[in-house]
């Protein structure tokens, strides 16, 4: 009897589910008549004072913020400890498993991914696209000096693995100057969740360049099914596809589709990583 009753509320938690995949997109147009709308230069700008001011201050050393596991939060937990324990750590099993050699990141930022990533695969060559000078500048200090807080073991540096280039995935000239590059792995984290209005650009541009494996650590609309996430996504103009954008594309295999049990408390992020079918 219990059994029987446990399948019933889980088989009814996923009807409701489905139904409000069905009513969100109904409710996008009364959250964004309050909500704002993100173009690139906008985006762009913002970051480009976000970077220095970030790790100045140590933001992303701060342990007071919501990051959640299993929806309890977490104690001493860290916007940095997120990129290594989350982020870093799945990327990290895809590239080990697939024998990938070459990695490009879409929106490096401040390179942190790549500075850890870099230490962890000294094999792998690591490449970070950003349009942010700040961005740029910092991924490349921290390559030549690892600082105390990116350092995975004694080492200091320089990272000889890992480059940092200034441009834009929206920006054809950029792309076309790496298109001969061939990269096993192209990645985004948290990255997509700034083009939302620019989306189909995007794909276009990282699917010329993603020859062989992709990995999207975004907001995808199956890890935010809550009403009050979704409302956050679309007052805030963030990406709020369902990954079924992707496996409907007749070019594309989806070879594994996670949502992590960290997450931040706004927003939720989910994992899609596949290849080119004609790989």
């Amino acid at each position: 009897m219990r059994k029987n009753l446990r399948e019933e509320i889980h088989r009814n938690l996923r009807e409701i589910r489905v139904r409000a995949f069905d009513i969100l997109p109904a409710l996008t147009q009364r959250f964004r008549e309050q909500a704002s709308h993100r173009h690139p230069e906008m985006v762009r700008d913002e970051y480009d004072r976000f970077w220095d001011r970030a790790w100045a201050s140590g933001e992303y050393l701060r342990t007071d913020g919501v990051i959640l596991k299993y929806d309890r939060p977490l104690a001493d937990y860290s916007a940095l400890d997120f990129k290594k324990d989350v982020v870093v750590a799945s990327l990290r099993r895809y590239i080990e498993e697939h024998g990938i050699a070459s990695v490009l990141e879409i929106g490096s930022g401040a390179g942190m991914n790549l500075i850890y990533l870099a230490q962890l695969l000294p094999e792998v060559r690591f490449v970070g696209l950003e349009p942010t000078s700040s961005g740029v500048r910092l991924g490349r200090e921290f390559a030549r000096e690892i600082p105390k807080e990116l350092r995975l073991g004694d080492s200091t540096g320089p990272l000889s693995n890992v480059e940092f280039i200034q441009g834009s995935i929206l920006d054809a000239d950029a792309v076309e100057s790496l298109e001969g590059e061939r990269f096993d792995l192209v990645f985004t984290a948290a990255v997509l969740e700034q083009m939302h209005n620019e989306i189909e650009t995007a794909f276009a541009h990282i699917f010329r360049l993603a020859t062989r494996y992709f990995y999207f650590f975004e907001e995808w609309l199956e890890a935010n099914s809550r009403l009050e996430h979704y409302a956050y996504l679309v007052h805030h103009d963030y990406f709020r596809l369902s990954w079924r954008y992707l496996s409907e594309r007749g070019d594309l295999e989806i070879l594994d589709r996670t949502i992590p049990a960290i997450q931040p408390g706004q927003v939720q992020y989910g994992v899609v990583f596949g290849r080119r079918a004609t790989t």
